[in-house]
């Protein structure tokens, strides 16, 4: 492993640059997420297919036969009409939303019976209702603030893994070393 940091700089590197290009490029990232997910439905749908076929003597293959064909229906239909994803943060935000209010009716329901904590929970349920209605009302804005997020989180994961690179690299120079003076002491 020491002797191949440069490897592990490589995958830095390229995270780094991939995490800058969805920044850059959120829109045409967000399609070719579409398209990748899409792809990885379908195909682990047909996988799950396979799993349940495999083991037909399973009482739960068919939970898994099921599970493969949803998996397969959203895989064809993100690749087939890729513009569907911009329902996801809609339904998301429904339920968000709706869990963010019955939060909010059982938090003020503690407060009158004196509950603990029960302002902590109405933060929490504000937050829920506000995030739900975010992404109903804002849901093209909401996939992008995704990608940008997952930019983010390349960018930053690149430059940990170089940071972590150049540490082994560093290392295998001192394991070097000590191994030269051993060898010169004639041990």
């Amino acid at each position: 492993m020491f002797r191949n940091w440069w490897l592990l700089a490589l995958k830095g590197l390229l995270l780094l640059i991939m995490g800058a290009y969805v920044l850059f490029n959120a829109e045409l990232a967000l399609a070719a997420l579409v398209f990748y997910l899409g792809l990885l439905a379908l195909l682990g749908g047909v996988a799950e297919v396979a799993l349940a076929v495999l083991n037909r003597d399973k009482p739960q293959w068919t939970g898994y036969l099921l599970e493969g064909f949803l998996d397969i229906g959203i895989g064809v239909l993100l690749l087939a009409k890729p513009e569907v994803v911009g329902l996801i943060p809609i339904l998301l935000g429904i339920w968000i939303l709706t869990s963010g209010i019955l939060l909010l009716v059982r938090t003020l329901r503690a407060r009158q019976e004196g509950g603990a904590y029960w302002a902590n929970w109405l933060v929490l349920s504000l937050l829920l209702v506000l995030l739900g209605l975010w992404l109903i009302f804002d849901p093209t804005g909401t996939l992008v603030s995704v990608t940008w997020l997952l930019g983010l989180v390349m960018f930053a994961f690149g430059l940990l893994v170089l940071l972590i690179a150049f540490r082994l690299r560093s290392s295998n120079k001192a394991i070097k070393k000590a191994a030269g003076d051993l060898e010169a002491r004639g041990l």
